[in-house]
Order: C-alpha cells, then sequence, then structure tokens
C-alpha cells in the first residue's frame, strides 16, 4: 500500500476510535499528524483507529464542535466553538446589566416560548446556538426598551 504524506496533512475533523466507538474527536490543518500525536503524548489516548473528514480550515471548529455532541466522546472534555453556548454561561456572559438583567429562569421561560430548540447536550450540559440565544435576548432586550420609553 502507497501513502503520500501530502493527502493525510490537509486539514481535518479526526475521530480516534477504539474498538468502533470513538472516544475522541480533535481538529487540525495538518490532519493525520496531529490525530497520531494522541497516541505518544500525554495524556496518552487509547485509540485503535483513525478517521479523517476533511473540510475546510475555517470550518474545522463548528465541525468538531456538531460532532462531539453527536458522539458524546470520552476523552473530549468541552466544546470548542464559540458558536455553542450553555443557558447558564449565556446568562454569566450577556445577562449581567450588559443587554438585560434576564434571570435564568427568566432566560429559559423565553427561549421556550421562541421555540429556540438546543443543539444537543454533551458533558451533562444542553448546548445551543449562540447566535439564534443572542438575538432572541436583543430582540427581547430592544422591546423592553422601547415599551419603557413610550416608543411602543
Amino acid at each position: 500500500m502507497k501513502l503520500k504524506i501530502g493527502d493525510y496533512l490537509k486539514p481535518s475533523v479526526y475521530l480516534l476510535k477504539k474498538d468502533n466507538v470513538v472516544v475522541y474527536i480533535g481538529s487540525s490543518i495538518n490532519g493525520l499528524y496531529r490525530a497520531l500525536s494522541h497516541a505518544c503524548v500525554d495524556p496518552i489516548k487509547d485509540f485503535d483507529e483513525v478517521e479523517l473528514i476533511n473540510c475546510e480550515a475555517n470550518k474545522l471548529i463548528n465541525l468538531e464542535s456538531e460532532l462531539i455532541i453527536k458522539y458524546q466522546p470520552l476523552y473530549n472534555s468541552t466544546i470548542p466553538s464559540p458558536d455553542f453556548i450553555t443557558l447558564n454561561r449565556f446568562r454569566q456572559k450577556y445577562c449581567r446589566g450588559q443587554i438585560t438583567d434576564m434571570t435564568l429562569p427568566e432566560l429559559k421561560k423565553k427561549v421556550k416560548r421562541a421555540g429556540i430548540t438546543p443543539k444537543g447536550s454533551f458533558n451533562g450540559k444542553v448546548y445551543y446556538r449562540l447566535k439564534e440565544i443572542y438575538e432572541m435576548v436583543v430582540g427581547y432586550a430592544d422591546e423592553k426598551h422601547r415599551k419603557r420609553n413610550g416608543d411602543i
């Protein structure tokens, strides 16, 4: 079997598998090279197969995040994309006087009423697309501001 190294050094999301189960998902502009480094760099991950998904470099993090949510791999501990966020983290980051002073229960209620569905869960946390939550909250805060000022 002949392998061309250049074919394996492309931007890729890689899935490390053990007994056909995804145990880790990562991404790199150097595909297989980075994936194989997990076999010899602490902490060493136990895997027996690597699957590469070639991807445009600017889309690596989002694809990696979606696959982590889908497969729930053992060795991953976070979602790398800032495009995904929990409601609690959103509230900490945006709802403490910056856009609104909405409490977590209020935020949950608004999200449910707006029909925004979670993207998925990982490590016991439910993740949403940041853009959807942000647009809903900004719309709510803007409407509240206009009502307060008598514009509505």
